[in-house]
């Protein structure tokens, strides 16, 4: 069990892990600071080397690991590891990052966490292939997120349209990269809800 820290001692520790200008040593002597906030905080520095996010996946502390994990800096080997952590955060946390490749996705699709596999279907570099396999995820809040992900194209949007939840056929009318051909064919939904949310998307777009 740590021992108590002065807040203002921490707190000042926890600047040094959080500046811009932070170098290799001050995130690796954070990182051994015995306060769990300055060391996450270390973990998420924009300036973390690979040495500073190694050691940092080390830890047995999970908030550290996902504040790693989540790191866009992280290697690809290490970014491989948190996706296999033991802990749910963590894995939710590589999913979410913007340098997961396909592959990565992939298998975080087939996590058993539900937060995880939502973390693939909504992540910006999500290719199709990822978001056709989360539309047919058994969730409907995954295939809805995949639905909803501005990297889906028509295609991947007309089959969101034939699932049978109308909330994943809603969540295509508020993707962002929706077409107003794909508006109209929603619009034509046996749902009141998602034609209204499709009819007010277009109306939407026209104005803007």
């Amino acid at each position: 069990m740590e021992e108590p820290i002065e807040e203002e001692e921490w707190v000042a520790q926890f600047w040094v892990a959080a500046s811009h200008q932070a170098t290799e040593h001050d995130l690796l002597e954070s990182l051994a600071y015995p306060h769990p906030w300055v060391r996450a905080e270390a973990a998420r520095n924009a300036n973390a080397t690979e040495l500073v996010l190694a050691v940092a996946m080390q830890y047995l502390d999970p908030e550290v690991r996902t504040a790693a994990a989540f790191n866009p800096c992280i290697p690809e080997e290490l970014l491989v590891t948190a996706m296999q952590d033991p802990d749910p955060r963590v894995r939710w946390a590589a999913a979410s990052n913007s340098q997961a490749d396909e592959e990565m996705l992939m298998m975080a699709l087939k996590d058993q966490d539900l937060r995880v596999r939502l973390a693939a279907a909504s992540n910006r570099e999500a290719t199709r292939r990822v978001l056709g396999a989360a539309m047919q995820d058994s969730h409907p809040q995954v295939r809805a997120a995949a639905a909803r992900n501005p990297r889906a194209n028509d295609h991947l949007m007309l089959k969101a349209l034939q699932d049978p939840d109308p909330k994943v056929r809603t969540a295509v009318t508020r993707n962002l990269s929706v077409s107003e051909e794909i508006l109209r064919v929603a619009e034509q939904d046996a749902d009141w809800n998602v034609r209204q949310a499709a009819t007010f998307a277009r109306h939407s777009m026209e104005v803007f």
